[in-house]
């Protein structure tokens, strides 16, 4: 490693400084002739006219990098200068690398210097300001020979000239705007129809023709793209009105009385310009803009026909309409004369077509005189000159010889367009343009944000994720191998410029896999805040089934083993002679890391076990999806009154709208509109990589989640850009649309707008049972998304794991001790642990809430973002949790409970509700079957239900309900005597609660949980009960007790002891023939749900529910 020598001068700008763990988002590294800085704190990296380096070569890679001076001048350096925003303090600014002209000869050396060798500069600017290339000026000119010896004495010639020195290299690499917004534009105007796209950007009309003024689109284009956009909403409102009424035309309706039917040539005539219309709205290309397009035709045609009442004069008047309409919509099929706007022409094009193809153009050459005026104006360079031959004493003396001149060398510009979606174009860069190191830093600080749980950091930690995936999206395509493929084919430059990076610079190792790891998580990350989830893949909601001590033990075990690690990283980080200290702390990260390797396995194994995470959310999804077809065709029913109400408001029917209500899913909280953003959307799992060895099921896999913006109109339109044809709306493969709890009550006062205010109540009350069955199949199809994301990110662990032991931990210990990459997987691997302890950490929260009850978000904070979380810190969490819990304990210890049956006496009864109404239609047939005529062994009868408080009076003014027995009685239900128990008439009930439920407590405050579903069983003798119908817990009567008795109220939880559930849920009974021989369900008059259980006294007035479970 090359040193520096204070006798040289100036202390260098950037002196080296190694990684710690209290500060390492800003590192200096000299690696072999090469320096590299890497920061991301938020002042960034400055760089002014005193900049120094000794190395031949300074790599700086930040977020943010200023350029301070008007002249930064360091003769024949390689600069690299690698960032997100590069901020010039200067009105312009001019970085210098050229070399030094060379000095003239002398008596000694008659021959004049060489120049100097221009060096490079490298430039990559993710978000450049607009006027960047007015204002920033690059230089790599080789220095100029100098000039030979002019002899004074003797006969010898002059002194030859020097050699100019060789032209340097400059390469700028800028991001895009106008590329990634026409993307966008060319995306959404291609992948739906033309009247959906339409109303999307009409939406964001004047901001989006802003941006293309801005992106280098004439003022005159888009403005007219801004009234082209409108007109065609206007066109689209046009047509859409009068398909409709030439369907009503053409298509005979045996319920309404009052339909008259044209004759056969005006019939005919109707059908054929239905045809056009109908094409004309089903394609994704925008109609043609007749000059002085007017709607009236239209409008005019389509009351004709929602009035025709036959008639030879009515006849005469609809033929003429269908005339005059059918003319503008030729033209708005095939132009003004058949022939297209001309974008270049001397008239200004109107249609949609023209002007979008024109504005991409547009983008398109913007993008190319960007990278023209990087080329020419920005980047200056070329070879030295060769220095003029020295005179000879007298004229007649030979001159000395003219130094060479050295060729030019071409700059190369590039724009990006910075998609996730990586471009063949970057794989020719010939600089590494990500560094693993301050990838990783960057990412630590997204980690950071995102690990707190307040929903204010997380359009942050967004942000610095969406980031990351456009940064390395070159990592999906760049060849894995080094050197030639196979089949002899070349590297890619960037894929070379990588292997400079490690074997030339000594700078990192291993870069690639570093950078896939990042990328793999970045992603991962950035879907888990796309649905909602924190970093656990833990819904806001849910919470575990287990108790406090439970985690508690294995904290503390977890805690010893990461305060060695911490050891590990701190004495590393602060030895000053690493190679005597590498070894030790390399041995005993390798533990750790096949410590993580086994953590990962094992969190796996929990999320895919039967009953696990995974399986719950699939049960919940095929529990709910059936139910969804049917509850949406009766809602449409019952709303099929207010069809003219709907159409006449919305312009959309009632169907459509109860689909797009089905598409909608429950956002946790409002920031989720702020995490959501252009071309940073959820990234469906298969396209990314397969899950393998794990059954996941395609079908429940969503690839597209937008957020609802709060009206019926923007969600209709989310639903047409979401169906793609070969799904259907209840597929639970369909796209989903995320609402806030307020959100979706702006929905139903929007909806309201539209109806008659009588009908307010009723259609309000429907509308919020259809949506709450929506969004309970529906946070579980997110549920089943979000596990499927934190399996992916454990496979990634795992594979990093096993890939970094072979890679990296066996190399550390023949590689530069200094190196940063050291540090940093000694530090990620201590993030491992620490993330290991703060799920667990978690868990104890959610523990805690569920018991208690209390606010999930009140019990499980992290604290605001720090630089790091160490033993101290994360022992303080463990403190307070421990605090939280014996408060919790000893408040529910201080408080008298109400039982019911009183004194615990199971043998009474309990509270009773009669469910009949909800579950004897359900009850009638088993599964599958129509009738219940020939039973079969494997028969399953099954009924759903929900309970609330208003389920019964009882629970008006009680809170912290809690179940100690569940029974259910079927009133007529029979099976025959079973010999092998007596001759009893033992009947078998299998309940299920389906895990999210609502627990009041005593401030009146709901408090939403969600768990996975607990089945308990119950058996009775069904001839005592047929015979007396009371319900009770005489020993007669029932078979045994539900271990569902554990609480704070019956002393401190054990470890293996589980929370009691809550009533006010859903609950699913069944009732098998093949566990219950010869049973008879065709008796069965009522259905009794019968609680045991205790409850606190209600403080204040009790709260409506508002949470979701999720």
């Amino acid at each position: 490693m090359a040193a520096e020598d204070p006798d040289k001068g100036p202390d260098p700008t950037f002196p080296q400084r190694a990684p710690a763990l209290q500060s390492d988002n800003h590192v200096v590294f000299w690696g072999d002739n090469a320096l590299v800085v890497m920061d991301t704190q938020d002042q960034g990296v400055t760089l002014d006219g005193t900049l120094r380096c000794t190395q031949k070569t300074l790599l700086v890679y930040a977020e943010t990098v200023f350029l301070r001076d008007a002249l930064i001048s360091t003769p024949g350096l390689n600069l690299g200068i690698f960032c997100n925003q590069l901020l010039l303090l200067e009105e312009t600014v001019c970085i210098d690398v050229s070399g030094n002209n060379g000095n003239p000869g002398g008596d000694t050396e008659p021959k004049g210097k060489n120049g100097g060798p221009g060096g490079s500069v490298w430039l990559y600017v993710e978000d450049p300001d607009p006027d960047l290339t007015a204002r920033l000026t690059l230089k790599a000119h080789g220095g100029d020979g100098g000039h030979g010896f002019n002899r004074t004495v003797g006969v010898e010639p002059g002194g030859a000239g020097g050699d100019g020195g060789a032209c340097g290299t400059l390469r700028c690499y800028v991001g895009n705007r106008g590329t990634q917004y026409g993307q966008y534009l060319l995306q959404t105007t291609t992948n739906s129809r033309w009247i959906e796209w339409v109303a999307e950007l009409h939406n964001d009309i004047d901001a989006s023709a802003n941006r293309l003024v801005n992106y280098g689109v004439l003022k005159k284009t888009a403005a007219s793209w801004k009234a082209a956009v409108t007109l065609g909403v206007d066109m689209a409102s046009s047509l859409t009105k009068l398909q409709k009424a030439l369907i009503g035309l053409t298509t005979p309706d045996p319920s309404d009385p009052d339909y008259v039917r044209p004759t056969a040539p005006t019939l005919e005539k109707a059908k054929d310009a239905l045809a056009v219309v109908n094409n004309l709205l089903d394609s994704s290309l925008a109609p043609y803009a007749p000059e002085g397009f007017q709607a009236a035709p239209l409008n005019a045609l389509a009351a004709l026909c929602d009035e025709f009442s036959g008639g030879v004069e009515r006849e005469r008047e609809l033929q003429g309409s269908l005339d005059a309409a059918m003319g503008v919509v030729g033209k708005m099929v095939h132009g003004e004369s058949g022939q297209d706007d001309d974008p270049f022409g001397t008239k200004p094009a109107r249609s949609l077509r023209a002007i979008l193809r024109k504005m991409l153009i547009d983008l398109e050459n913007e993008a190319l005189q960007v990278e023209a005026a990087l080329t020419h104006t920005v980047c200056q360079l070329g070879g030295g000159k060769g220095g003029p031959g020295g005179a000879g004493i007298t004229p007649d003396v030979d001159r000395g010889k003219r130094g060479s001149d050295q060729p030019n060398k071409p700059p190369m510009a590039l724009t990006l367009s910075l998609s996730l979606e990586s471009q063949p174009g970057e794989l020719t860069m010939e600089q590494a343009v990500a560094m693993p190191e301050q990838c990783q830093m960057l990412l630590d600080k997204a980690d950071q944000l995102f690990v707190t749980t307040n929903p204010l950091n997380l359009p942050q930690a967004r942000l610095y994720y969406e980031r990351l995936a456009r940064r390395l999206s070159f990592v999906d395509v760049i060849p894995l191998t080094r050197g030639k493929g196979a089949d002899g084919t070349t590297p890619p430059p960037l894929s070379e410029a990588y292997q400079r990076l490690e074997s030339s610079y000594g700078l990192t190792a291993d870069a690639m896999t570093q950078l896939r790891r990042i990328h793999g998580t970045a992603t991962s990350s950035l879907n888990k805040l796309m649905l909602g989830q924190d970093m656990f893949c833990t819904s806001p909601s849910w919470v575990p089934r287990l108790s406090f001590t439970f985690y508690k033990a294995r904290v503390k075990t977890l805690l010893a083993d990461f305060q060695e690690v911490e050891g590990a990283v701190t004495a590393f980080g602060q030895a000053q002679q690493k190679e005597q200290i590498i070894k030790a702390q390399v041995e005993q990260a390798q533990r750790h890391n096949s410590l993580t390797e086994t953590a990962a396995r094992e969190q796996m194994q929990l999320i895919t076990r039967p009953g696990g995470d995974l399986e719950t959310a699939g049960l919940t999804i095929a529990r709910y999806t059936p139910q969804l077809a049917a509850a949406r065709k009766t809602l449409a029913a019952s709303l099929r009154d207010l069809q003219a109400f709907v159409e006449n408001h919305f312009h959309v029917g009632v169907e459509t709208i109860t689909e797009s209500l089905t598409m909608l899913a429950f956002a946790p909280h409002a920031s989720m509109a702020l995490i959501q953003g252009i071309g940073a959307g959820y990234r469906g799992w298969t396209k990314m990589e397969n899950l393998e060895g794990v059954a996941v099921n395609k079908d429940y896999i969503v690839d597209q989640i937008d957020m609802c913006a709060g009206s019926i109109s923007a969600l209709t339109e989310a639903y047409k850009r979401g169906s793609r044809g070969e799904l259907a709306v209840d597929d639970a493969s369909h796209s989903k649309v995320l609402a806030t709890a307020e959100t979706m009550t702006q929905l139903l006062q929007d909806f309201k707008k539209a109806i008659p205010e009588a009908r307010h109540e009723a259609v309000e009350a429907s509308l919020r049972t259809y949506i709450g069955l929506v969004t309970k199949r529906n946070d579980a199809v997110i549920a089943y998304n979000a596990q499927v994301q934190f399996l992916l990110e454990l496979q990634r662990i795992v594979a990093a794991a096993q890939d970094e032991a072979r890679r990296l931990g066996d190399a550390a210990l023949t590689l530069n001790p200094e190196l940063p990459t050291i540090y940093f997987w000694l530090k990620r691997l201590r993030a491992d642990a620490q993330r290991d302890i703060l799920q667990r950490l978690n868990y104890e929260a959610r523990a805690i809430a569920f018991w208690g009850p209390l606010a999930i978000a009140d019990v499980v904070r992290f604290g605001p973002p720090a630089p790091v979380r160490g033993t101290m810190q994360l022992k303080q969490y463990q403190g307070e949790l421990e605090t939280r819990f014996e408060s919790c304990y000893h408040a529910l210890q201080g408080d008298a409970w109400a039982h019911w049956p009183g004194l615990r006496n199971f043998r009474k009864t309990g509270t009773v509700i009669d469910i009949s109404k909800d579950v004897l239609a359900q009850l009638a047939t088993p599964l599958g079957r129509d009738t219940d005529d020939s039973p079969d062994e494997d028969d399953v009868y099954e009924a759903g239900f929900t309970i609330t408080p208003k389920s019964h009076s009882f629970f008006a003014d009680a809170a912290n309900v809690r179940l100690t027995q569940v029974r259910v009685w079927l009133l007529g239900a029979a099976v025959p005597p079973n010999p092998d128990e007596g001759d009893s008439h033992r009947l078998k009930v299998e309940i299920t609660h389906l895990g999210g439920e609502t627990v009041w407590n005593t401030a009146g405050d709901a408090l939403a949980f969600s768990h996975e579903p607990t089945t308990l069983q119950f058996v009775y003798d069904a001839a005592i009960f047929n015979a007396n119908k009371t319900p009770s817990g005489d020993p007669r009567l029932v078979y045994g007790l539900q271990g569902l008795e554990k609480d704070f109220a019956d002393g401190v939880p054990k470890p293996n002891d589980r929370p009691p559930l809550g009533p006010f849920a859903d609950w699913r009974i069944q009732v098998r023939r093949d566990t219950n021989p010869g049973l008879d369900m065709r008796g069965v008059t009522k259905v009794l749900l019968e609680f045991c259980g205790r409850n606190q006294k209600m403080e204040k007035k009790k709260k409506p529910e508002e949470g979701r479970h999720g």
